[in-house]
């Protein structure tokens, strides 16, 4: 079989983010499927969650100066990420999966503000380093699949001869969303109601989850209080970030601000560290409810909100704006309410509705578990075991490359005629 080498952006360790999952839990599935699989990340080996060497993953810490022995003694990549600059510097290439499912690019826009161009430029220049010199793609929806597809175009990786081969794009450009257990959530020992909280054990729980600054609690924060007026004994809980040393915290902090000064916080309001990924599941069934605010716009358009999907495998009731692929499959499955981003009322009267009616949360709850079904990881991953069996480089890429140099001339004399005045056909 194959050997295939992970490149985790994130730390593999008990307390984990979207990417960092998702890179273990691929790395895990490899293994599953037979493939000595080592599973590169930053960070200390030792902290890696237990199950991921009783998969059979090899752990190992991913640094820049050994990445070119490491990938030297595998026949394939998968890679995410700002450390594919580090993979495609490395003297021997192989062929490489890049896995696109989180539009990073997108999501710093909204930091831009606060980090500076740098960022973007830097951005931009490893996504185009990506596309360039990967083999093939993951994306995480339809939508992804079309602006990344765009990308591609520009580039020249999709060209006649492309065109020809695999009309559909199906090879090169697989949509893989992010996945959930197979297994229901089991309960736990109780880590939301705790004394340390203050939520009793009969306390409608309303749970957010980590804040980004491309989410909106401003909007539920500003109706909170008629949602008191309701239900007084509901609890809102937010989550601080398990990497805030890399994630701009400007939105939890002003949700934090906000709560002090309304007398919420550690009341009505409760700010709790990131839970272990293996508990995640416990601490949903917990909850009475989820909340998913955003601010439309590109990266909404884009995602396919990793927490939704784990709350629909919950089967915890969801109450959402509208927009993005995430919007879309609670319209598609009946498995949330919906309101529009500028309907302050409407978020009131779904959020009071769910709190307060158990057969409406019955049905809800059902609906997600149902949906969710798809998603098992074992269904997501299907196009990364494909490319397991056989790693390849496209063999399209290197013609691509020169048709997209000789396009790009061709532009650059075009431009310059026209500048000149001179008539171009």
């Amino acid at each position: 079989m194959p050997r295939i080498l992970v490149l985790s952006p994130e730390p593999a360790r008990a307390r984990m983010a979207g990417m960092g999952i998702r890179a273990c839990e691929i790395a895990r599935h490899l293994a599953a499927a037979g493939h000595a699989t080592t599973l590169a990340a930053p960070g200390d080996p030792a902290e890696a969650p237990e199950w991921i060497g009783a998969s059979g993953v090899a752990v190992e810490r991913l640094e820049a100066g050994t990445l070119a022995s490491l990938a030297s003694r595998h026949d394939g990549a998968v890679v995410s990420g700002h450390v594919s600059n580090d993979l495609f510097r490395a003297a021997a290439p192989i062929p490489t999966l890049v896995d696109l499912y989180d539009p990073f690019l997108v999501e710093n826009l909204s930091y831009a503000s606060r980090l500076g161009p740098g960022v973007f430029r830097h951005d931009h220049a490893t996504l185009s380093l990506q596309l360039e010199r990967g083999d093939r793609f993951l994306v995480s929806s339809p939508v992804q699949r079309a602006f990344f597809a765009g990308f591609l175009l520009a580039l020249g990786r999709v060209n006649p001869e492309v065109w020809a081969d695999d009309p559909s794009l199906e090879r090169l450009l697989a949509v893989a969303p992010f996945g959930v257990p197979a297994e229901p959530p089991a309960p736990g020992p109780s880590l939301l109601r705790t004394p340390r909280t203050g939520i009793g054990p009969d306390d409608p729980v309303l749970f957010f989850g980590g804040v980004y600054d491309w989410y909106d609690p401003a909007a539920l924060l500003a109706v909170f209080d008629r949602v008191l007026e309701r239900v007084p004994a509901c609890r809102l809980v937010f989550v601080a970030s398990p990497n805030p040393e890399t994630t701009p915290q400007g939105a939890y902090a002003r949700a934090e601000e906000t709560a002090r000064a309304r007398g919420w916080h550690g009341r009505q309001v409760l700010f709790v560290p990131w839970f272990p990924y293996d508990a995640r599941g416990a601490v949903y069934l917990e909850a009475t409810a989820a909340i998913l605010t955003h601010r439309p716009g590109l990266e909404t358009d884009l995602s396919l909100r990793t927490r939704g999907l784990d709350f629909l495998w919950a089967g915890l009731p969801i109450v959402s704006h509208r927009g993005g692929a995430m919007g879309q499959l609670l319209a598609d499955s009946g498995a949330g309410l919906l309101v529009d981003p500028d309907d302050a009322g409407g978020l009131v009267a779904a959020l009071v509705k769910v709190l307060t009616d158990p057969a409406l949360r019955a049905d809800l709850s059902a609906r997600g578990r149902a949906a969710a079904a798809a998603y098992r990881w074992e269904r997501t991953l299907a196009p990364v075991l494909d490319f397991a069996t056989a790693p390849a480089f496209d063999p399209h890429r290197a013609n691509a490359a020169r048709a997209a140099t000789g396009a790009a001339r061709g532009l650059r004399e075009r431009l310059a005629a026209a500048l000149s005045g001179r008539r171009i056909r």
